[in-house]
């Protein structure tokens, strides 16, 4: 969840990815987005979902970054606002494309637990953290549209939806080649590509979408497999939170996991309502 701050301009964030770029000139844009997310999001929860993924260190001074720079990237926001208007959180974006570009791991996750990991570190864990906070706090803080609103808002969707529309953008010539730049291909996107964002978006992510019709819209198939991610991403975090927060004794960690699947602490119409208000939103978009 990003904290809403006065968005920059779209050029503040070209010249801090182009000042990363000239630090690491052998860098391909992939790598660029990478090395941007690595700077911020880190952890046991990362470093097991991005296993095995691209092998990178994070930015650093030795390479020739300035310091402010770097501390920017460490702990600036990285919101600007797009030519639509909309505050997009660009370290979201990052983290999509990374994950989009390694897929090593996801085939395992997918197997085992049915979860895709480029949904989960971008529009499916946002969305279905809205679900986690709601159900592990029981709902104290207000209703479910009130943490639908504060955990899944639209600056960061929107940049975990450029994140899957760049990386389908840059499975295309020239920035399919290793040697070419995110500078390039966000100049591209931003200037020229906004009003094929959620088609790019559900292109990359697989989502069909129906034809023939006066206003386009998700087919039923994509709509289910939304609500798969979104409950399953829901139901593993949620169960891992309560375990971790049991006592250490083996008893109350598995009195903990009988407690979660005999009495949720979320319905399935929640699950469905947070899926709803995405789904509506891309819908809204195409």
């Amino acid at each position: 969840m990003a904290l809403i701050a006065p968005p920059q301009t779209f050029q503040t964030i070209l010249t801090l990815v182009q000042a990363l770029e000239t630090a690491y000139p052998n860098d391909s844009w992939i790598h660029t987005a990478a090395r941007i997310r690595k700077s911020y999001y880190t952890g046991f929860f990362w470093t097991l979902l991005t296993l095995k993924s691209i092998a990178l260190e994070s930015p650093s001074t030795q390479q020739g970054l300035s310091q402010k720079t770097l501390t920017t990237l460490q702990k600036g926001q990285l919101i600007f606002q797009d030519a639509q208007g909309n505050s997009v959180d660009f370290r979201h974006a990052c983290t999509a494309i990374e994950a989009l570009a390694s897929p090593r791991l996801n085939w395992l996750l997918r197997r085992l637990s049915g979860v895709s990991i480029p949904a989960v570190l971008s529009w499916s864990g946002d969305v279905g953290s809205v679900l986690t906070e709601y159900a592990l706090t029981q709902g104290k803080h207000g209703s479910l549209q009130h943490y639908y609103h504060q955990y899944a808002n639209a600056c960061d969707l929107f940049g975990d939806i450029d994140g899957y529309a760049l990386y389908h953008l840059g499975q295309t010539s020239p920035y399919k080649t290793s040697g070419d730049r995110l500078s390039h291909l966000i100049q591209e996107y931003y200037d020229n590509q906004l009003p094929q964002r959620f088609e790019r978006f559900t292109q990359a992510a697989r989502l069909t979408v129906a034809s023939g019709n006066r206003d386009r819209q998700l087919t039923s198939q994509s709509n289910q497999a939304i609500k798969r991610q979104i409950s399953r991403f829901t139901f593993w975090v949620v169960l891992w939170k309560m375990f971790r927060q049991s006592k250490n004794k083996s008893k109350n960690k598995l009195t903990a996991i009988v407690q979660f699947i005999t009495h949720r602490p979320y319905t399935q119409n929640d699950a469905n309502q947070v899926s709803q208000w995405f789904i509506q939103w891309v819908n809204q978009n195409l």
